[in-house]
C-alpha cells in the first residue's frame, strides 16, 4: 500500500527507485515532512535463467555473500530457508532474516573491520555472491583470496535516470547512481542536500557539491532522521 503523502510541511525528495519510495515516504510523513517521489535510479533484474542458476548455487553452498537488500526479493521471492547468510549493513541482514536465511554474521562497519569478517567466515569456504552490475570488483576480489570456491552472478543493473523538476525544499539521496541522475537534469540550489554514506558524498563532490546532512548510521531511518532534524533546524534558525 503507497504512503500519502502529509498535506504540508517542507517538500523532501525521494531519489530512489519507484520499489523503494514507500520506506521513505512514510518515515518522512511522520516526521512532517512532505515526500516527492524524484526517482533517479532505474533497476533492472536479469534473465530468469540467471536467477535460477543463483538459487541452484546457494542451495549448495556454505553461505551467500549479501552487500545489498535488492537480491533477497529478485532471487528468493518464495524466502530463503536453509540458506546461510553473511550480511553487508543491518538492513539487508533484517530483510534475509525475514525471508528465512539463517544470519551467520552482520558486517556493520567498513574497511578492516569488515575484511576481517569476511576473511573469518568465507575462509575456505563455498561462497555465492549476487550482486548489483558494476559495482563488485573489490568485494568479489576480497572474496576470492579467501574462498575456497565462489560463484558471483550479477543479478540486476542499476541505470541512473533524469528526475522531473517539481520544487522542493531537500533532496535525499541513497546511492552514487542517483547523485548522478540529479546531475543529469538539476542542479542542487538552496536545498538541503542529504548523503546516506561516505560513498554517496563522494559522488556529490563529483559534481562539485556537498552534503550538508550524512547520518550516523548509513540506512533509510536515518537518512530520514537527520534530514528531518536538519530542516527543523533551518526553519527555527534566526
Amino acid at each position: 500500500m503507497s504512503v500519502g503523502p502529509a498535506s504540508h510541511g517542507p517538500r523532501v525528495a525521494v531519489t530512489t527507485s519507484v520499489d523503494r519510495y514507500d520506506q521513505l515516504a512514510g518515515p518522512l510523513d511522520v516526521a512532517g515532512c512532505v515526500p516527492v517521489r524524484l526517482p533517479c535510479i532505474e533497476i533492472h533484474r536479469v534473465d530468469q535463467a540467471t536467477i535460477a542458476a543463483v538459487r541452484e548455487a546457494a542451495a549448495a553452498a556454505d553461505v551467500v555473500v549479501l552487500t545489498s537488500q535488492r537480491p533477497v526479493p529478485t532471487v528468493w521471492p518464495d524466502g530463503m530457508r536453509g540458506i546461510s547468510v553473511l550480511a553487508v549493513g543491518e538492513a539487508t541482514a533484517r530483510i534475509a532474516r525475514d525471508a528465512g536465511a539463517t544470519i551467520v554474521g552482520v558486517g556493520t562497519g567498513g574497511g578492516l573491520e569488515l575484511a576481517a569478517l569476511l576473511i573469518s567466515t568465507t575462509a575456505g569456504k563455498k561462497v555465492v555472491y549476487p550482486h548489483a552490475g558494476g559495482t563488485a570488483d573489490a568485494m568479489r576480489a576480497m572474496l576470492e583470496r579467501n574462498a575456497q570456491d565462489l560463484a558471483a552472478y550479477e543479478v540486476y543493473r542499476v541505470t541512473s535516470v533524469a528526475p522531473p523538476h517539481d520544487p522542493v525544499d531537500a533532496v535525499m539521496f541513497a546511492s552514487p547512481s542517483a547523485v548522478h541522475g540529479w546531475f543529469s537534469a538539476r542542479k542542487l540550489d538552496d536545498v538541503v542536500v542529504a548523503a546516506i554514506g561516505g560513498t554517496t558524498g563522494a559522488a556529490l563532490r563529483e559534481h562539485g557539491a556537498s552534503a550538508d546532512v550524512v547520518p550516523d548510521r548509513p540506512g533509510f531511518l536515518g537518512l530520514v532522521a537527520a534530514t528531518a532534524a536538519r530542516l527543523l533546524q533551518k526553519e527555527t534558525s534566526p
